[in-house]
């Protein structure tokens, strides 16, 4: 460059799926740089304009439906005239299962399997409008009553969401099911003999 010449470059990963498995595998061959004669603009859609971005190359498709899921039981005594204070905990990974058998019987190494799962978390956490973690621990304080019953069935229940996910890899649209462990909730159940 010349002093008060003015020069535009851009810089990016590179596109695809394939561009982003390299920046975990390839760190030195996953940015691009390169002059360009085109006035200097923000890219948001894209990251070159040939190649888009994962995020537009997967849709997430959720299911208005739960599924409820019986995860663990206990069952507590309380005699007869006393009340007594229960506080139990439970924590969950906020797990994506996708079905890979459907998509293609699994030809997609664990850089893209991390990184569609990554995917669905981020896009059901935007559609939530809050961030989930990877896991959550979740609490309860009950009062069990030996006065109304004797004994009570503690059940955890995990909710699912399901949804499908769709991704283009290697110029090829792939469909594959998948589910969501969205929360946990403890149900007390009084047991009637």
């Amino acid at each position: 460059m010349r002093p008060g010449e003015t020069i535009t470059m851009v810089c990016g990963a590179k596109g695809g799926i394939s561009g982003l498995v390299s920046a975990f595998t390839s760190l030195d061959d996953y940015i691009y740089l390169r002059l360009t004669q085109e006035p200097a603009q923000i890219l948001t859609a894209s990251a070159s304009p040939s190649q888009p971005l994962l995020h537009e190359q997967i849709q997430v498709h959720m299911e208005s439906e739960e599924e409820r899921v019986p995860a663990a039981t206990e069952e507590i005594l309380v005699p007869l005239g006393v009340t007594i204070k229960v506080k139990r905990s439970r924590t969950i990974e906020h797990t994506v299962e996708i079905d890979w058998s459907v998509a293609s019987e699994g030809r997609f190494d664990i850089g893209i399997k991390q990184m569609l799962s990554g995917s669905i978390r981020g896009e059901i956490s935007r559609k939530q409008g809050r961030s989930s973690k990877e896991s959550e621990t979740m609490e309860y304080q009950i009062e069990l009553s030996g006065d109304i019953r004797s004994q009570y069935r503690l059940v955890w229940t995990d909710i699912w969401r399901k949804g499908i996910v769709e991704f283009t890899h290697e110029r090829t649209t792939h469909l594959a099911p998948f589910r969501f462990r969205e929360r946990t909730e403890l149900e007390v159940v009084p047991v009637t003999k």
